[in-house]
């Protein structure tokens, strides 16, 4: 079975914090559908409650024609009772109402808190994500410088086998395509102090920092790279 490499602090950080923040945004949609329930059920309890509006309109006008001699005592006797009834009614239904109320209350107070609980992690989230991806581009750095030391090495023996090829006659040795091999440095600590150049600190090889000389050089290491195998290339 496959063993799992353990994950470095800033990768669990940007998880966590990736967690965090879908069980935050959760809870603001539940808290959210929440509230849109209380205030439906609001809005239907209200609908359902008579409207005294019309009731008190006629009864100023009873009033008013009692204070002009006219006899409406019977009948604002009767709206009077007819609005004591749905008085009574409203309430009755204020309680629900109000509690209805203050559940919206303490669910806007935990949907404040959970807003601002999701733009706290928003704003981490960049912090803890420029960390991962700093700590993830050095562990790439050390397998980059790496692998330049690989793709150099092999450079330089395809230019040792083609300064061979020349030697033994071959009129068109291995053409390279471009101008040579460029490695460039990346800004990052684990590629400090790797350039050999002083003067180029900024590329980890360059082709074009070696001379005729080198070739040879490197003509010479494949000699003796085949003579290991058992072959004695002579230089013509």
């Amino acid at each position: 079975m496959k063993t799992q490499s353990p994950q470095s602090p800033e990768t669990v950080a940007v998880l966590e914090n990736q967690n965090a923040m879908e069980v935050t945004s959760s809870a603001i949609a539940k808290l959210e559908k929440a509230i849109g329930k209380c205030e439906e059920q609001i809005k239907d309890q209200q609908s359902a409650l008579p409207d005294l509006a019309p009731l008190l309109s006629q009864r100023e006008d009873l009033l008013a024609a009692i204070a002009i001699g006219e006899n409406k005592n019977a009948e604002i006797k009767a709206l009077d009772a007819q609005l004591a009834k749905l008085g009574a009614q409203q309430k009755d239904a204020r309680p629900a109402l109000d509690a209805l109320k203050q559940t919206i209350d303490g669910l806007q107070r935990r949907l404040q808190e959970s807003q601002a609980e999701l733009l706290r992690l928003q704003q981490e989230k960049s912090v803890l994500m420029r960390r991962f991806l700093n700590t993830r581009a050095e562990a790439l750095g050390v397998e980059y410088v790496a692998a330049t030391a690989v793709i150099s090495d092999l450079y330089k023996r395809l230019m040792a086998l083609s300064e061979l090829l020349t030697n033994h006659g071959q009129t068109a040795p291995l053409n390279m395509h471009g101008d040579g091999l460029l490695v460039p440095c990346f800004r990052l600590d684990s590629m400090v102090g790797r350039a050999p150049n002083l003067y180029r600190p900024n590329e980890l090889f360059n082709s074009i920092n070696h001379t005729r000389l080198h070739w040879q050089e490197w003509a010479r290491q494949e000699k003796e790279r085949l003579l290991e195998i058992g072959i004695d290339i002579a230089t013509r």
